[in-house]
């Protein structure tokens, strides 16, 4: 069950390594994207940069940019957003209501 998937996945900065890279691992390859975003979430979570640039790039997929985009500004780092999103979100990453 995804759900479940993404509650593991939300402790996973708080486990040490090196279980914790290799369950980040597994997380980033899950059949659901939403897990895969919560893993990205996890490992920017504990400094992953290259986790970052996925939650960039993410922002620009018109399906995944609201999950993807709301996680920036939580991890501090709404400056990472593309400019390209900017009509789609609101300052906090959620999506606009049309």
């Amino acid at each position: 069950n995804a759900s479940h998937a993404q509650s593991a996945v939300a402790a996973l900065p708080f486990i040490s390594q090196p279980a914790r890279d290799q369950l980040l691992a597994l997380a980033m390859g899950h059949q659901s994207t939403d897990v895969q975003l919560k893993a990205a979430w996890a490992q920017a979570k504990v400094g992953g940069e290259a986790a970052l640039r996925f939650l960039a790039r993410t922002c620009l997929e018109p399906h995944r940019r609201q999950a993807a985009c709301g996680y920036l500004p939580r991890l501090g780092h709404a400056g990472l957003t593309p400019a390209q999103t900017g009509s789609f979100l609101n300052h906090d990453g959620s999506a606009i209501a049309w």
